[in-house]
């Protein structure tokens, strides 16, 4: 289904996290949002839309897995002759 403006967004990882929000359109029937997820692991996805008439549950839900940040993710590292490292 394409442009849905009230996509909202169920997402949690066991009883003790969960976050609501919006999902927008970004084309051809695919929403995106953006959430921090306090810690990697695995998480349930569930969506309504209240103008199509789907409550959370409607839909089968999904899962996604998030995975923990590189240390240095837009850093370089260099090594030197001796040895020695710098960290950027």
């Amino acid at each position: 289904v394409q442009d849905i403006e009230d996509l909202a967004v169920l997402m949690f990882r066991g009883p003790l996290w969960q976050w609501k929000g919006v999902a927008g359109p970004v084309g051809e029937g695919r929403y995106e949002w953006e959430t921090r997820l306090p810690e990697p692991g695995r998480y349930r996805v569930l969506l309504k839309s209240r103008s199509h008439g789907i409550a959370f549950g409607d839909l089968p839900a999904f899962h996604v897995r998030a995975e923990a940040e590189p240390l240095a993710e837009h850093g370089t590292c260099s090594m030197g002759e001796d040895g020695s490292g710098e960290l950027k």
